[in-house]
């Protein structure tokens, strides 16, 4: 038994540096493909963190200007202007989160950082299924939803941060399902690194607690997390919080009637973006409505909010989606608890949802020239996950047998 244990502590270090390493020449292709993102959102990302780590502002315009003006080679190896805004379009705790990669050159940042990407993917997969009790024989349905949807090749082309932000949301499904509170809690509010993504979701999970102590634990752990993210931001430049708040007004007036959001799609589609608000309360009313029932987990809730919180985002685009990947995990594991022909109906929703119906939209979006219709994608999401969770509890089992 020893023999066996030494040799297990000895596999495991050797099987980590060989993860490791597969998925730093991942990075590292990855990034080369894409010509290590110099026109995509990794290069501000790195630009950001690169300015600060010289003690520079990213919100000064001239800064900004002089460090991603320019043309710059894309994945096709022609040139042209990068994606970068006008100014930094992150809070300042999110360059500073960053600093490690923006000390690299480009080019390495470029394979680390897709690496880290990889990584973050397949560790918030995995624990999302985890926190949803999902059979191991139907994991490998779970990746190949991954691995086949849009957001994630969006994620390996354009380096955005939905990867690290898709491996906390596993973490944080996992912690909410073993009752680790306070853990759970600094996992979700560490989603204020793109903070437009959790403006619903924090206070709308915080007050979905049926237990005053969980509240206060998830609570304590949220504002933990954003006093220090905060704290750090203020002490290393005092003045940031107006300019990064001016980029976003300025950024978001200008693009909401192309984006894959609520607030994009009534304004494309319904003359203004006011119809977002009834539109948002409808889609929480909806859901609510088919989990009325039914009790729900805190990992439920958050996996139900999540889809919501995206489609009612003040601004998103269909990369963002790779959070969905959270449901669509919490979707398929009540899939797997169902009898036959209502598993196979579910399984062929979340295909769609997953795979089918974003490519289509990204291909729509390309000839109308917005992303508006791509909210359909979370929406969708959002009700499937509240039939299937409905499906799978005592009371849709007791009111299909009356059905049958």
């Amino acid at each position: 038994m020893r023999q066996h244990s030494g040799v297990l502590r000895l596999r495991r270090p050797l099987l980590i540096g060989i993860i490791g390493g597969l998925l730093l020449v991942a990075g590292a292709i990855a990034a080369t493909g894409a010509r290590f993102y110099e026109s995509n959102d990794f290069f501000c990302l790195w630009s950001g963190a690169r300015i600060v780590l010289h003690g520079d502002s990213p919100y000064n315009r001239a800064t900004w200007a002089a460090a991603t003006g320019g043309l710059h080679p894309s994945h096709d190896g022609t040139l042209t202007v990068g994606a970068c805004t006008a100014r930094y379009a992150y809070p300042l705790w999110t360059a500073v989160a960053l600093l490690p990669v923006g000390a690299l050159p480009l080019g390495l940042a470029a394979g680390v950082w897709a690496a880290l990407a990889i990584a973050a993917t397949i560790v918030g997969t995995a624990a999302a299924w985890r926190a949803f009790d999902g059979p191991p024989a139907s994991a490998p349905l779970l990746a190949a939803l991954v691995v086949g949807s849009q957001p994630f090749w969006l994620l390996l082309v354009g380096g955005q941060i939905t990867g690290v932000l898709l491996g906390l949301a596993g973490l944080s499904a996992a912690a909410l399902a073993r009752r680790r509170f306070r853990s759970a809690g600094a996992l979700v509010g560490a989603l204020v690194l793109k903070p437009q993504l959790a403006l619903f979701l924090l206070p709308s999970l915080s007050l979905l607690f049926a237990m005053p102590r969980a509240r206060r634990r998830f609570v304590t752990g949220v504002l933990a997390v954003l006093a220090l993210f905060v704290g750090v931001a203020f002490a290393r430049d005092p003045g940031w919080l107006g300019p990064w708040l001016g980029e976003v007004f300025d950024r978001t007036s200008g693009l909401t009637p192309r984006l894959a959001t609520l607030w994009g799609f009534a304004d494309d589609v319904l003359g203004t973006s006011a119809w977002a608000v009834p539109l948002i309360v409808l889609c929480a009313a909806g859901a609510a409505m088919l989990v009325r029932r039914v009790a729900l987990t805190p990992a439920l809730w958050f996996a139900l909010l999540i889809p919501w919180s995206l489609a009612a985002a003040p601004h998103a685009w269909s990369y963002d989606h790779l959070l969905l990947v959270v449901p669509w995990a919490a979707t398929l594991a009540c899939a797997t608890q169902l009898p036959g022909r209502q598993r196979v109906l579910i399984l062929l929703a979340l295909a769609v949802c997953a795979s089918l119906l974003p490519w289509l939209l990204y291909v729509v979006a390309f000839a109308r020239g917005q992303e508006t219709l791509s909210v359909a994608v979370p929406v969708a999401s959002l009700f499937l996950i509240a039939y299937a969770v409905r499906a799978a509890s005592p009371f849709g089992r007791a009111a299909a047998a009356v059905v049958h």
